[in-house]
């Protein structure tokens, strides 16, 4: 008798500590993220304490940064940020670009069109731009603006 009570103790530890074990997997994989994520932002930011200037270049690390963790509303939200600073068209073009392919990531279409079309308004030439536009366009089912962009950019 005494024997089923030890048997039922070491099947009740071993339970237990395999979903220690389970648990504690979980948890390093968590902390191993965590360490990821604060040293590749300590890396990016990388700023010298006299001064802290957020140039172009820093803006697509940290948009890179946000995109490769999957954060697209902080892509999104630092996009909208450096857009107000940002008195150069080109870097203009390039940030509503960037805008329109998170939107579209997240599924907001309109608002993606409407960064696309924001982006094309700056540089109407922009066969890439245009035949972006065009694709989402199809895969929406809009075969009218689909047919226009297709004319536009062969011109």
């Amino acid at each position: 008798m005494m024997s089923d009570y030890n048997i039922l103790f070491y099947l009740y530890l071993g339970i237990v500590s395999l979903l220690l074990f389970i648990f504690a997997m979980f948890v390093s994989l968590q902390l191993r993220f965590l360490t990821f994520y604060l040293l590749a932002f300590f890396k990016i930011l990388n700023v010298s304490k006299s001064s802290f200037v957020f140039s172009f270049k820093d803006y697509q690390k940290f948009y890179h940064f946000y995109l490769t963790t999957a954060d697209y509303f902080l892509s999104i939200s630092l996009s909208e940020l450096y857009l107000e600073d940002v008195s150069d068209l080109d870097s203009k073009k390039n940030i509503y670009v960037l805008l329109a392919l998170a939107y579209r990531e997240l599924s907001f279409i309109e608002i993606a069109k409407y960064y696309y079309l924001k982006a094309l308004s700056l540089d109407p030439n922009n066969v890439q731009l245009s035949e972006s536009l065009r694709q989402m366009y199809s895969q929406l089912g809009y075969r009218k603006d689909d047919r226009s962009l297709y004319r536009n950019s062969i011109k």
